[in-house]
């Protein structure tokens, strides 16, 4: 599906993929994989832009269907403007989404097509995302906060059981089907391959919001003890209808979660002291008396506290925590819940990430912004 590795000057290593051969206009649509996008996908509307590419909701003229297409440029040699090849980081996200396959909580990659020296990457689609569908509905209901938290921890259990790392938790990154309750993890531009929890990868990892101590504080990113911290920072906002550590910056981020936990010590995280960007300095908060308060109960708090633990190696593991007691009660042979939706006070502080056509172009040229809303 993508194009075998090019020529390559002496002693450069061969990080992408190059060019293809363009299908002609005039091809059957279904002749190969390397059609053209645009003849076979109506684009329909802009729906989310990032820093690995841009996605766009579009009707699949073969299939008659609706598909999401995340468009990715080719990366290019320094200012000679000229295309070197596929992203490493596309490549990567493809092979991650074809070993993940087939599990009803993590995205469908349907085809990759590597056109015009673009990549393209035809995924499943769903009308919503876990920001806006908690924004939309006020404050969700109890148990579909359950069957949303039990589904989020099989998709990451099937990913560590691959030996994958997502390392971009968060509700924007969290498909919800609203007529079946179907949540779907997405985006794995992050994700790494790893051999054990322990493995340190790079530290371009989760949102702020989503990022784990130990990596604001200047120590090792592990990507499976990152998304368990994540997890929970997600489960916590879905009982809260807040975010839980809503920092401007990373320092006060970890003032958040000095506040929410309790400052860490030695004693509850051995080598915490040693870490680059900590200090003696930082402010002292005594740890809650009875774990995390929360109005959902006892098992709900547990199962927060296992996630949210200041060591990272005493976090527990997603398949450990989808067994929780919280989950005694909760009925997994179907997806739809039949309860009423909580309407509550809305999170006016993260609207902004409900808007779906986000814009991030500011400071760009017209050309630029044109060529980003354009297939």
């Amino acid at each position: 599906m993508l194009a075998t590795s090019r020529g390559l000057a002496p002693g450069r290593e061969p990080r992408c993929a190059s060019r293809p051969t363009v299908a002609s206009k005039d091809a059957d649509p279904r002749a190969s994989p390397t059609d053209r996008v645009q003849d076979r996908y109506q684009k329909l509307e802009k729906i989310g832009e990032g820093s690995c590419g841009v996605v766009f909701k579009c009707r699949d003229r073969v299939d008659d269907r609706i598909v999401a297409v995340k468009k990715i440029n080719f990366s290019y040699e320094g200012d000679s403007g000229k295309p070197f090849g596929v992203p490493v980081a596309a490549l990567r996200e493809i092979s991650v989404l074809k070993s993940l396959s087939g599990h009803p909580n993590i995205v469908t990659l349907f085809d990759a097509v590597v056109e015009r020296e673009r990549v393209f990457l035809i995924c499943q689609f769903l009308d919503s995302d876990l920001r806006c569908h908690i924004n939309e509905l006020g404050h969700l209901h109890p148990m579909r906060t359950k069957l949303y938290s039990w589904q989020v921890l099989q998709a990451l259990a099937h990913c560590h059981s691959h030996r994958v790392a997502h390392r971009d938790v968060k509700p924007q990154n969290l498909l919800v089907e609203r007529a079946t309750d179907t949540v779907t993890l997405c985006d794995f531009s992050l994700s790494r391959f790893v051999l054990s929890p322990l493995d340190v990868q790079t530290r371009r990892v989760a949102s702020l919001w989503y990022r784990s101590p130990e990596i604001l504080l200047g120590g090792q990113a592990q990507g499976m003890l990152l998304d368990c911290w994540s997890v929970g920072c997600v489960l916590g906002e879905m009982l809260l209808n807040a975010p839980m550590f809503p920092g401007t910056s990373e320092i006060e981020t970890v003032f958040f979660h000095f506040k929410v936990l309790g400052s860490p010590t030695e004693a509850t995280w051995p080598g915490v002291s040693k870490l680059p960007h900590w200090s003696q300095k930082f402010p002292k908060f005594a740890p809650p008396e009875h774990g995390i308060a929360l109005d959902a109960g006892v098992a709900a708090s547990s199962l927060l506290g296992s996630l949210l633990r200041w060591s990272p190696v005493a976090r527990s593991s997603m398949e450990r925590a989808a067994t929780h007691v919280y989950f005694a009660d909760l009925d997994t042979t179907g997806h739809a819940i039949d309860c009423p939706a909580l309407t509550g006070q809305r999170d006016d502080s993260s609207d902004k990430f409900c808007r779906r056509k986000r814009s991030h172009e500011g400071g760009r040229s017209l050309k630029q912004c044109r060529t980003a809303d354009s297939m």
